[in-house]
């Protein structure tokens, strides 16, 4: 290939800044695949700032009413997911079209199930679905949290989108996935696994020895994943660790926190910080970050995170799951139910010296295997692309 290879990259938001996961792993996938490629990024809707990485354009695509009405009227597939529904627009499809036409790609990476419908007819070479994490196993652990009426919905539509993903995943030329969970309980056999990686710059390490008696749970809060563990963490652990050490707090952060999460703020212990501008200084501030889940696919970036900052993990196996090289007592400690979650972070409050020691091995851990160049190139080999010099 004498010129440098394309990559038409869609998304089903514009991911900039990156809050979301899908946006935080749809932006630095595209800031690193532009080092060995040319990038096009095609998206539903524009963000308050400029794109940042250099030498890549962007085609913002907003939604009409006219647009999705048309598009969803000539899709009459009965067994197509509301998920995937709310995305269908003309102009995207107009837009799509036009770039795969003009530019000549030679990979289309459509990220999540909901831009499936645009692998249209006129194809480059290469076309590659990012499922990220089975929207099918998320709506099936939504259906199981929900009472009636909501859980029979849930429930038939993780049917319908179980069903929209084997289908596209069979359409793609590749698919990837960020966790083995996906790949085997979505029945995704052929499909790649990339996990998330974690901005080593954005997340600065900071020696864990001397913090204040701060476990940490973090994320979006307004997420149905995220309201579960922050409500099991204020009723049922913060209160054993208060036994041990009478001063531990409990703080819960991050966006869009749901009234549920905010009425927990009222309880003994529990602190509520919504929307901070950046989590780096939140993780610098706590002894402990506690990540218990119940719910949910793909991996957690929390972890990656905290591992990254230096700031050691308790967490369960839902918690870690995804994370193949952590190991517990190495890099985290593993720990299930409230008492024993209680225990582990007691006991990390109390022992500086073994919080350096977790610390220091995760942060080694997660430079050397999740750095989100590493993915990139993972990617690059996956559309079966050369990985060349920057620049």
């Amino acid at each position: 290939m004498s010129r440098r290879p394309r990559i038409l990259f869609l998304c089903a938001r514009y991911p900039y800044p990156p809050w979301r996961g899908d946006q935080v792993r749809a932006y630095h996938l595209i800031a690193c695949l532009a080092e060995h490629a040319e990038v096009r990024l095609v998206c539903v809707g524009r963000g308050s700032q400029p794109f940042p990485t250099p030498g890549v354009e962007v085609r913002n695509v907003q939604p009409s009413i006219l647009g999705r009405v048309r598009a969803n009227f000539g899709t009459p597939a009965p067994a197509l997911p509301l998920q995937v529904r709310a995305f269908l627009d003309q102009g995207m499809r107009r837009v799509v079209g036009e770039e795969i036409e003009r530019w000549q790609p030679d990979v289309l990476h459509v990220t999540l199930s909901r831009m499936a419908p645009y692998m249209t007819a006129r194809q480059p070479p290469h076309r590659h679905l990012d499922l990220v994490d089975s929207m099918g196993l998320n709506m099936r652990a939504r259906a199981s949290s929900s009472t009636f009426p909501a859980r029979t919905v849930f429930a038939l539509e993780s049917l319908l989108v179980g069903r929209y993903e084997a289908r596209v995943a069979r359409a793609a030329d590749s698919v990837s996935v960020v966790a083995e969970l996906d790949r085997r309980e979505a029945g995704l056999d052929g499909a790649a696994v990339v996990p998330n990686g974690v901005d080593a710059a954005a997340f600065p390490y900071r020696e864990p020895d001397e913090r204040p008696p701060v476990a940490l749970f973090f994320g979006n809060l307004g997420y149905f994943h995220n309201v579960e563990p922050a409500t099991f963490l204020a009723t049922e652990v913060i209160g054993r660790v208060r036994r041990y050490h009478r001063d531990a707090r409990l703080q819960l952060a991050g966006a869009r926190p749901a009234a549920a999460v905010r009425r927990l703020a009222r309880r003994a212990g529990v602190e509520l910080v919504a929307d901070p501008p950046t989590m780096a200084p939140m993780l610098h501030g706590a002894a402990v970050a506690a990540i218990p889940m119940f719910s949910g696919s793909g991996m957690k970036n929390k972890v990656l995170e905290a591992f990254c900052a230096g700031t050691p993990v308790v967490a369960n196996a839902a918690g870690i799951e995804g994370i193949r090289e952590a190991v517990s007592g190495e890099h985290f400690v593993l720990a299930e139910g409230a008492e024993e979650m209680a225990k582990a972070i007691s006991d990390l409050l109390g022992d500086p010296a073994r919080r350096v020691r977790l610390a220091r091995a995760a942060r080694a851990m997660v430079v050397d295997s999740y750095s989100w160049e590493r993915q990139a190139v993972r990617m690059m080999a996956i559309y079966g692309l050369p990985v060349s010099a920057p620049g």
